[in-house]
């Protein structure tokens, strides 16, 4: 009896208010607010913070000190607070939430909102969402959010599979029976062969080990032989019989150097990296019969101005851009065995200078873009235009314009500035300074609306660019139609407004980058 009468006192004398213990385990882990419940020969029991009870050994305890538990301070301020006070009891339900007194914190929350039924921390606190104006539980929220997500997924063209949503185009290659290998979608039968053979994705080529230390020591292979790049640098200077280099989306037909050819490459990975993010996935025949986008480059003018007199007029067909370095020919064709031709389109530019050659490469991978997404000669001008200035400006997924680009086209001596209400209204941007600001306009409207931004973008490479917008606005087109849903406010996009916001907008980004 004297045992039972003298553990009862015990407990009550450890559990008693104002202790609190944290306690250093020899092995480096840290017990934070316990209180002392039970001790005997070889051990100490204690209440963590939320009610649970865990039992320590004595001879593993580092360190035991006492203090002042989060609940014995609770405690205090609960019978300190002044009577209906919403702003006071709102921070005692912040303290005992951030102490981990999740019932306490609950109770007070809702005690709050009787004082004060709009009181928006009460409310967040208690993990509503503000929607459309309405506060809604978490999961009423989570359910709104969920019918949005998918409303805005099926916009976008996206398929609904068991492991969630995936583009038109992955969706096409699942289908087809293909299978993610490396970077690439092979067949069963290639990946058996990768398999078998123990190829490595190399410079756009699956590869034997052999093959790969060839090719980093120098050689490539040439119609059966292997050769130095030095010698295959003279033959391919023949346009006729380019260096042809591969990534798993591009194909790159030059007759510069290889060196030069490689850095080419790395740029236009780079701008469809871009071109990806913003439109949501590849294009979507990649693999199917006209495969990699073409990217034709010239090493001079002289090469250049010979492309364009081969694949097309200076029209909408050729696409007039050639007068700023890059141009793009929906006609252009590769043979695909002895009789049969298919239609690839290709972007062509020449080499200007190191940096520059980057604007026109990139331009003329978004006119090749965009055409496997929307059939060419039904895009608008004024949208392909303005596509191809962002995407010259994007570097590691960031609109970051080089120096020369940034230097000609934004911040130059000579450049003039058009007014943002202004900016999109040419037919074609027939000089390098329009093309630039083209880019940094749209790099305000994804600033301004990154959502409003991307899913236009997203629509208008599945051809149904236009949500409902007033007649008013979508007579005047694409473009027209994507600064409204951009900026509009009250169904309204006041041009006045709209200048003096792009005007401080383009005055700071002139600040702050440094190409």
């Amino acid at each position: 009896m004297r045992a039972v009468l003298a553990a009862v006192v015990s407990l009550v004398l450890f559990a008693s208010p104002g202790r609190a213990d944290d306690v250093t385990m020899k092995d480096g882990k840290v017990h934070k607010d316990l209180t002392l419940v039970k001790e005997n020969a070889k051990t100490l029991e204690f209440m963590t913070l939320d009610g649970k009870r865990i039992t320590l050994s004595k001879d593993a305890i580092a360190k035991h000190e006492k203090k002042e538990t989060a609940r014995d301070v609770y405690g205090v301020r609960k019978k300190e607070l002044p009577p209906k006070d919403a702003a006071a009891l709102f921070e005692l339900a912040k303290f005992a939430k951030e102490s981990g007194m999740t019932r306490e914190a609950r109770q007070d929350f809702e005690a709050v909102l009787r004082l004060d039924p709009n009181h928006a921390g009460a409310r967040e606190g208690l993990g509503q969402k503000l929607l459309d104006g309405k506060w809604l539980s978490e999961a009423d929220a989570k359910k709104v959010e969920a019918e949005r997500a998918e409303g805005e997924a099926k916009a976008q063209g996206l398929k609904k599979v068991k492991d969630g949503w995936v583009t038109p185009v992955e969706l096409a290659r699942m289908e087809k029976g293909l299978i993610k290998v490396g970077p690439e979608w092979v067949t069963k039968e290639q990946k058996k062969k990768i398999d078998d053979d123990k190829l490595e994705y190399f410079q756009g080529e699956w590869v034997t080990a052999a093959d790969k230390q060839k090719m980093e020591g120098g050689q490539r292979l040439h119609e059966g032989k292997w050769l130095p790049v030095d010698e295959l640098n003279t033959i391919h200077r023949d346009l006729a019989k380019p260096w042809i280099l591969r990534t798993p989306t591009i194909e790159l037909l030059t007759n510069a150097r290889l060196e030069s050819g490689q850095r080419y490459l790395a740029i236009l990975e780079d701008a469809y990296k871009g071109l990806v993010e913003l439109f949501g996935a590849e294009h979507p025949d990649l693999y199917d019969v006209r495969g990699r986008l073409v990217i034709v480059a010239g090493r001079d003018l002289d090469a250049y101005q010979k492309l364009g007199g081969t694949f097309g007029s200076p029209d909408r067909v050729a696409f007039h851009s050639s007068k700023f370095g890059a141009f793009f020919a929906p006609g252009f064709a590769t043979r695909e065995g002895k009789n049969k031709e298919v239609r690839r389109g290709a972007g062509m530019t020449f080499h200007h200078s190191d940096e520059f050659d980057g604007v026109f490469l990139a331009a003329a991978l978004s006119y090749a873009y965009l055409d496997r997404r929307v059939p060419y000669l039904e895009t608008d001008e004024k949208v392909v235009e303005a596509l191809a200035g962002y995407i010259a400006g994007m570097k590691d997924g960031k609109w970051f314009p080089a120096r020369e680009y940034y230097y000609r086209t934004i911040d130059g001596r000579d450049v003039i500035h058009e007014k943002g209400s202004k900016i999109l209204d040419r037919v074609s941007y027939e000089k390098e300074p329009t093309l630039g600001q083209a880019g940094l306009f749209l790099h305000y409207l994804r600033t301004r609306n990154p959502t409003a931004f991307v899913s236009w973008w997203r629509r208008y490479g599945l051809g149904t660019p236009n949500k409902s917008v007033p007649e008013a606005v979508s007579s005047k087109g694409p473009v027209a139609v994507l600064v409204h849903e951009c900026l509009a406010k009250d169904g309204k996009v006041d041009p006045d407004a709209l200048d003096a916001d792009f005007a401080a907008f383009r005055d700071e980004f002139r600040k702050t980058h440094r190409p």
